[in-house]
């Protein structure tokens, strides 16, 4: 019985489709017994039509995804500015500590640095 029950969830991931039991039915055949009525969705389907999604729902789920899109790319833009000033703080650095002026004022910055105070 579980190893039916794995296969039958792998199935309905694998065609993203799944049956429910609509009704049950006497079996004509075997007399005193029932037969379960199936029918077969689509995740879509079985949502559309059992949950029923209206306008107003549909306008509430927009916004929400809306306000998420925004809020990630909001996050993405900080990330990257950061990164970018971080990236660019370091290149000019290195370009400043390479002339010959830089040299000069970090000179005479330990020269004051070193001097005993009064």
């Amino acid at each position: 019985m579980f190893q039916y029950a794995k296969r039958c969830i792998k199935d309905c991931i694998e065609n993203s489709r799944f049956r429910i039991i609509k009704s049950f039915e006497k079996d004509r055949y075997n007399k005193g017994k029932y037969r379960a009525e199936t029918k077969e969705y689509t995740f879509e389907e079985y949502l559309l039509q059992h949950l029923g999604i209206d306008d107003e729902v549909k306008s509430y789920l927009d916004k929400q995804v809306d306000e998420v899109r925004q809020q990630v790319n909001s996050d993405v833009k900080a990330a990257f500015d950061e990164s970018t000033k971080a990236m660019l703080s370091n290149t000019v650095l290195q370009v400043l500590m390479a002339n010959d002026t830089y040299k000069k004022i970090e000179g005479n910055i330990a020269c004051i640095a070193d001097r005993p105070q009064k």
